[in-house]
């Protein structure tokens, strides 16, 4: 959901790219309808590329305090974050816009030999979701979840290059789906239907351990 001069907007992210093959992806935007309406109209899809080529990507949320789009990568070694800004509802650019670079992951953990031998073990660190709340993002994986802080006035890719607090998860197969439920506790689902919905209870000091 995103705000802005007091209306309220669903995005749609049509950003999946498995092959790294698509030109451009692109953000599908519609004002949200009332309770009643079980239908909305597209107001308008803004189209953007990556700075190098095309990426996939499962992980976007909305940052309210700087008014912009934080998208992952999935599938590079570090994951990269990128920028985009939130357009002008009045006056839409019809062009692909370009995403902005701002961090790589370094120190987002990666699977150790013994992960590897598992199936799809190799694949376990990928970033597959993420969600921000006010300072905290939380960045999902095949097998854990982990948290990032930020000071009041930061962007998240000043402390993207941090090692981040790691919360194990009780895996579901394909877990691809994240939202903080309130300051202190998230929920997660798996892809595909009848996914249980499972919440996870933090500390408010985020006392997990800090992973490289």
């Amino acid at each position: 959901m995103v705000e802005q001069h007091g209306r309220y907007w669903l995005v749609i992210a049509d950003i999946g790219d498995n092959r790294a093959v698509r030109k451009a992806v692109r953000l599908i935007w519609l004002e949200e309808p009332s309770p009643e309406v079980s239908t909305a109209e597209v107001a308008y899809l803004q189209t953007f590329q990556y700075p190098g080529g095309p990426r996939d990507s499962e992980s976007i949320a909305y940052d309210a305090a700087l008014k912009q789009m934080l998208i992952l990568s999935k599938r590079r070694v570090p994951a990269e974050a990128f920028t985009l800004s939130i357009p002008d509802k009045s006056a839409v650019n019809s062009e692909s816009e370009l995403a902005v670079k701002v961090a790589e992951l370094s120190r987002l953990p990666q699977p150790d030999n013994e992960a590897r031998q598992h199936s799809l073990g190799a694949y376990s660190s990928q970033p597959t979701a993420m969600d921000i709340q006010y300072d905290k993002l939380i960045v999902m994986t095949y097998r854990h979840a982990y948290i990032y802080k930020r000071q009041a006035g930061q962007g998240f890719e000043t402390v993207l290059t941090e090692a981040p607090e790691k919360l194990p998860l009780y895996l579901l197969a394909q877990q691809e789906a994240v939202a903080w439920y309130d300051q202190n506790s998230f929920v997660y689902v798996s892809e595909g239907e009848a996914s249980p919905v499972l919440r996870v209870h933090i500390p408010d000091d985020l006392n997990g351990t800090a992973s490289d």
